[in-house]
């Protein structure tokens, strides 16, 4: 099996970083994650953090006016790739890694569920995207699947976080809640949390392909005027 690289991305506002507790909650959020443990941590090759302890460190870094950007890397596995950067328009937070380590070392069900967890510890969230691998756009693209303009941020992909605020330009909640998704939930903050089908790795499948173009053609039809 070929080795890619599953890619998760979540935003929030830019005011996401100034609350000094919720910030560190995050970032031990990320250090302690079931995917890898993260040995080294360098602000632009000019900081090293040995681990966790650090975090009030990273918090501060991160807290600093204008652009800053964080990268934590991990031995196990080895492609893990963690990034919080902070700039004039958002907060990013944003996870890469291998997609042999999917399955042999974690669910889908515990990704998901880790995933969303980070999604709650983001402060100011407004939306977040599990996209499948490096391969998923061409894939689509293949297969003639159009993007999605707006909030989906062109590609519909494995799991999407909206918050009301973000989602609302683009859609009312019932249309979303109407889509021919896999699976939809309203998360407790009133977010959705929306599934595209089962499994990160379905979507070479024609029957999900399929699916992603029904989804795609909703999405496009039932935008807000």
């Amino acid at each position: 099996m070929n080795e890619t690289l599953y890619n998760i991305l979540f935003v929030a506002g830019r005011d996401a970083f100034d609350n000094t507790a919720a910030v560190t909650d995050l970032v031990n959020k990320v250090f302690s994650n079931p995917l890898a443990s993260f040995e080294t941590m360098d602000l632009k090759g000019k900081y090293v953090f040995k681990d966790s302890a650090d975090a009030l460190k990273v918090v501060a870094t991160l807290q600093k006016k204008g652009q800053q950007s964080i990268q934590l890397r991990a031995t196990t596995p080895h492609k893990l790739v963690a990034i919080l950067k902070k700039n004039d328009l958002n907060c990013t937070v944003y996870f890469t890694f291998s997609s042999a380590f999917v399955g042999a070392n974690i669910s889908d069900a515990s990704l998901k569920e880790y995933l969303t967890s980070v999604w709650f510890a983001l402060p100011s969230r407004q939306y977040g995207a599990a996209s499948d691998d490096t391969q998923y756009g061409d894939t689509l693209s293949q297969a003639g699947i159009l993007q999605v303009i707006g909030i989906f941020d062109f590609n519909v992909n494995w799991l999407h976080w909206l918050s009301q605020p973000a989602y609302s330009e683009w859609y009312k909640k019932e249309n979303l809640q109407g889509a021919p998704f896999y699976k939809i939930e309203e998360l407790s903050d009133g977010s959705l949390l929306l599934q595209s089908y089962p499994h990160p790795g379905d979507y070479r499948n024609t029957e999900t392909l399929e699916k992603i173009k029904s989804i795609e053609q909703y999405l496009n039809t039932n935008k807000q005027q």
